[in-house]
């Protein structure tokens, strides 16, 4: 470094050595505004843009349509309302094939002697609908006829059975012995052979002015597939020891249903030979137990109000979790394992109530 610029760094230096105070006074000055203008003066800045909610699509009916109470499927405005009509239907192996199981929105499915099951199926519509063959009543199946409020439609039944329907006046009671009329036979030994049709009940409704509309609370319906739980596509559940109650039902993806077979042979309907399918499938476990005299020894009590353990089966899936009924008259509802109510696809509902000792024998892949 040459001589004048040393000289020049000493007067620098010397210059700041005077005027430090005035330095560091011009510092905090400084230091004041700058934060005063980002408090008081500066402008705010632009508001952070809000986060991007996912667009839902808003499930609706295609026109003149509406969501069934039943089974939250599409159905003509005009049954929306309808009166429901609860008929029983034979599943004795000799009685085969049934006729009416498809067009039906619920079919409840559960023993009755012997190891044989029956169907309890709900139908809502303005279409005719064949059905049978018709059977006798028992007293379990009420609480399901009473919670969608629904014609009961059967052919005598076992004294059970008939002493509560004779005492509940708030029950239409379609019995054939009383309104023969509504039913007819067909070529067959008696008393598989007995029929109806969804016209035939609808003229005894209107005949005996019963009420024109149900009153049912719907259950949670969803057009959204199911995506979690394991994978479901064979199910296979044994009622009882007897190999002609063995149900199985298959998962067909294209149509996304599933394909009922019994006793090792494919079910069908008796009037399209078309094989009956569901949309959904629900197996509630509950108590069943020997009826107590004077009910005949092998008949049973099922256990309808209350609560027990529930598989649901739909779009080849499976999730576990629990049914509740409160009353007689309540609607059975459903809950996935976290207490939250578990949405049925909007379609047919089979509902197989199963011993809860025969759990082990529900079987599915």
């Amino acid at each position: 470094m040459s001589a004048m610029s040393r000289e020049r760094l000493r007067s620098v230096i010397q210059f700041l050595r005077e005027q430090i105070w005035i330095i560091l006074i011009f510092i905090v000055l400084s230091a004041n505004a700058y934060v005063v203008y980002q408090l008081f003066l500066a402008p705010a800045p632009p508001a952070p843009a809000p986060p991007r909610v996912p667009e839902v699509k808003k499930e609706e009916a295609p026109a003149g349509m509406a969501a069934s109470l039943l089974t939250g499927a599409y159905v003509p405005e005009a049954d929306l309302g309808r009166r429901s009509i609860a008929v029983m239907i034979d599943n004795f192996a000799a009685a085969r094939p049934s006729a009416g199981l498809n067009s039906a929105g619920i079919v409840w499915e559960t023993l009755v002697e012997g190891g044989v099951t029956r169907f309890l199926a709900v139908y809502q519509t303005t279409s005719e609908v064949t059905i049978g063959p018709v059977r006798s009543a028992r007293d379990y199946f009420l609480p399901w006829v009473k919670e969608v409020d629904a014609i009961y439609a059967h052919s005598g039944g076992s004294p059970a059975a008939l002493a509560v329907i004779k005492a509940d006046a708030s029950l239409d009671d379609a019995n054939e012995f009383s309104n023969g009329r509504a039913y007819y036979r067909v070529a067959g030994a008696a008393p598989h052979n007995l029929y109806t049709t969804t016209e035939r009940l609808e003229k005894l409704r209107a005949d005996k002015e019963w009420r024109a509309e149900s009153v049912v609370t719907p259950l949670p319906a969803t057009d959204e597939k199911l995506t979690e739980g394991d994978i479901a596509k064979k199910i296979t559940i044994n009622f009882s020891s007897v190999p002609a109650y063995r149900v199985q039902w298959l998962y067909d993806e294209e149509k996304d249903v599933y394909l009922r077979s019994q006793g090792g042979v494919v079910a069908t309907d008796r009037e399209t030979r078309e094989q009956l399918v569901a949309k959904n499938l629900i197996v509630q476990f509950t108590r069943i137990t020997p009826a107590p005299p004077p009910a005949p020894a092998d008949a049973v009590v099922v256990e309808t109000v209350g609560q027990g353990e529930a598989w649901f089966f739909r779009n080849g899936r499976i999730i576990k979790g629990q049914w509740e009924k409160t009353t007689a008259t309540s609607r059975t509802v459903f809950f996935d394992a976290d207490k939250k109510p578990y949405s049925i696809a909007r379609g047919s509902l089979w509902i197989e109530v199963v011993p809860k000792e025969m759990m082990s024998k529900v079987k599915y892949e």
